[in-house]
This record gives structure tokens, sequence and C-alpha cells, in this order.
């Protein structure tokens, strides 16, 4: 009995054996095609975002370069990049980066990409992008091609913004194009929803403009570079309607009318008061505006004789000013009663006259 229990258990192990292969095989052939997803989802994402920044660059190049000849064909990536790498530009003026391959000959049968920038008289420049056409297994995958659509319009739009690039996999909508799975795009200037300033002002910003410099937030320099601090100049002034400044937490009119009020009471101030002697010269004030100089005089001070033993009676007091053209002459006499013929200049020891200038 003890063999024949032998015999079963080990039928049984041979065919647990065969199960257990059956499912190692069928686990290995899953982990395969899910590697595989894997590794192409990995390699459509990295090719994806290149493509993007691609045509990213390729907008800012048309942005800064509104006038070129009628047609113009550019191949690969190198020409946008910094001269450091290959390209044509001072790493600060160019437009892509030196991580980009110069082509996006990826395992899936893709070529150099080629633009043609048009420049249409009287329009903002277009440019069509050819990438080629997206392969798998030796033939043109339409699925995989959508994946590139997916991947590359996530950059363009979502990543950085841009509204005006279209990116698709056919030329026209018809089942046949879109089995060829010819990936190209469409770079379009002339829509307004450019997240770059135009040179040319011909696009409407959406969004504020934020400033994150650590110095100041806008410097105005000439078309030679030089920054231009001369006031009231158009090179370095900026025409807005109205501007708010936080600091004072009030528009540029408001301030602009407060400080018209304020300077309005401040010039109808009294602008000189003094006590003078007989015979002072007090120039006149420039007045702004329709605005003149006035003189007001009072004799808060007399006295009626030299010293006490000598004291005089008083009958009048008067202040009379005389207009020199540039400037007052204030004078100050009394009127004794033994004299009452004779009006008498004030010696300075004797009085003073209250002196009050204003503009009215």
């Amino acid at each position: 009995m003890q063999k024949i229990r032998s015999k079963k258990q080990g039928g049984f192990t041979l065919v647990e054996t065969l199960i257990s292969a059956v499912i190692a095989v069928s686990i290995g052939v899953y982990l395969a095609g899910l590697f595989k997803d894997q590794a192409i989802d990995s390699t459509v994402d990295r090719y994806g975002k290149w493509m993007g920044s691609y045509l990213n660059a390729l907008t800012g190049y048309m942005v800064q370069n509104p006038v070129a000849p009628a047609v113009l064909v550019r191949n690969g990536t190198d020409w946008l990049k910094p001269n450091t790498c290959g390209g044509g530009f001072p790493e600060i003026d160019s437009f892509l980066s030196c991580n980009v391959p110069t082509n996006f000959t990826s395992p899936f049968g893709l070529a150099s990409p080629t633009v043609t920038f048009s420049y249409a008289a009287g329009l903002n420049p277009t440019a069509n992008v050819v990438f080629g056409v997206v392969q798998d297994n030796g033939g043109a995958d339409s699925v995989l091609a959508s994946l590139f659509v997916k991947k590359i319009n996530q950059q363009v739009t979502i990543n950085q913004g841009y509204q005006n690039v279209d990116v698709f996999a056919a030329t026209d909508n018809t089942l046949a194009e879109l089995q060829s799975a010819n990936l190209r795009a469409v770079i379009d200037n002339n829509l307004a929803a450019d997240i770059h300033l135009r040179l040319d002002g011909a696009n409407s910003m959406t969004a504020p403009i934020l400033s994150e410099s650590t110095t100041w937030a806008m410097i105005a320099r000439d078309n030679a570079g030089t920054e231009n601090i001369l006031a009231e100049d158009p090179q370095s002034s900026v025409n807005v309607n109205d501007v708010f400044n936080r600091s004072s937490d009030a528009w540029l009119s408001e301030t602009h009318n407060l400080a018209e009020e304020a300077y309005a009471l401040a010039v109808r101030a009294p602008q000189f008061m003094s006590e003078v002697v007989h015979n002072t010269v007090i120039q006149k004030p420039n007045c702004p505006g329709t605005l003149s100089a006035q003189i007001f005089t009072d004799a808060p001070i007399f006295v009626g004789g030299p010293n006490s033993g000598d004291a005089r009676l008083i009958s009048g007091v008067r202040t009379p000013v005389i207009d020199q053209g540039a400037s007052w002459r204030v004078q100050l006499f009394t009127l004794y009663e033994d004299t009452p013929a004779t009006w008498q200049p004030v010696p300075p020891d004797m009085g003073r006259v209250k002196a009050t200038v204003r503009c009215s």
C-alpha cells in the first residue's frame, strides 16, 4: 500500500510540475510584454519631451525673427542651440538646450526633423515640421504615433503654455492618412495666444507679466543696449492708462491728484513771515500758474519815545509798502499828537512791522 501511495504521489508531482511550467511560461510572456510596454512608454515619453521642447524653441525663434526670406528650411535641432554645442547663437540668446539630441532617430524609425518656415507678405510666419513616419515591427504604427502626439502636446501646451502649436499624426482626416502615422506639426504665430512678448506688438497678453528678479523688475535700454535714465524720455518711459503703487496703496492717478491738492494748499500758505524794521526790502516769491505774490503787514510793536521819560502820545500808525517790481519796501510811520500834521518814520529801536508773504 505504501508503494501504491508513492506512485500516486509521484504522479501528482509530475502534473504539478507541468502546471507550474505552464504558469511560469505565461508569467514570463506577460512580464516580457509588460516590460516591453514600459520600455516603449519610457522611450516615447523621453522623445516626446524633446520634440515638445524643439517645437517651443521654433516658436521662440519665430517670435524673435518676424522677418526672413519667403521660404526658409532648416534641418535637425543643432542650429537652435548655443554656439558651445554646435549652434549658431550665444548662450544667452539660444532657443534650445544642448541636452536635446541632434536628431530624433528613435527606435521607431523617425528621421531628422525638417522645418519649413513660410514668411508670406504682410503675415506673421508659419512653420511646418516633419518628424517622419512612426514605425514598429517594420511598418507604420498609428497607435504608437498617437502616443507621441499625446506626449508632445502635453509638453507644448501644459508644461510650456503654448496654444499656437498643433501636433497631429495625419495630413487629413481620412483613414488612409491616419494609418500612415506621419508625425508632423504646424506652428502658426498669427494666433494671439503666444506666451512670448512679441517684438512686433501683434499679440495680446492674457495674464500678468511676473518678475522674479532680485534687482529691478524692468529696465529700459535703447537699441544699442545702453540703459536710458533720462527723465521724460519715451525710450525709458511707460505709457499706460494708470499704475497701482503698492507701497502707497493707491493708483498713480490718485496720488497725482492728491499731490496737486497738497501743492495748491502749500503754495497758498505763507512763504515768508518775519518782523522787520522800517525800510526793509523783501524779495517777491515766484508763484506758479495764475497765482500772484502778495504781502500783508501789521505793526505789533512800537513805542512813543526814545525812553520812558520821553513818552509821547500816538494818534496813528501806518505800514505802507512800496512795490519795486521784483521786491517790496516795507515802511513804518507814526503820527504824534504834539505834531499832528507830520508822519514820522519809526527808528529801528522803536518799532517793528510783521510782514507775511504768500501766493494767492
